[in-house]
């Protein structure tokens, strides 16, 4: 039996989905401070909606946390990054 520390999810974890709503390509990111390059997941610039989870995450708009960037708390749901202007224009992020 797991121990209820063991049992809960990392705190940390950030969702990310490349089309609006939650649906298209998923990647859920646990365990990390931060993403230096999501091309490396084949998702740089083509994130359309995400979800944090327990702290706050900063999102760049450049590689290596670069450029514009804006701040989600935590516990955030973003369904659809269009009307913010950041669809598709993701490629760094940081707990901030």
């Amino acid at each position: 039996m797991a121990s209820p520390a063991s049992a809960m999810p990392d705190a940390r974890n950030l969702e990310v989905y490349s089309d609006a709503n939650r649906l298209g390509i998923y990647k859920n990111i646990f365990a990390t401070t931060e993403v230096r390059d999501f091309g490396v997941m084949g998702l740089n610039d083509k994130i359309s909606s995400i979800a944090t989870n327990g702290v706050s995450w900063c999102f760049f708009d450049h590689v290596g946390f670069g450029g514009d960037s804006f701040r989600m708390g935590a516990y955030q749901y973003k369904s659809n990054l269009t009307a913010d202007g950041w669809n598709d224009r993701i490629s760094s992020a940081q707990v901030c």
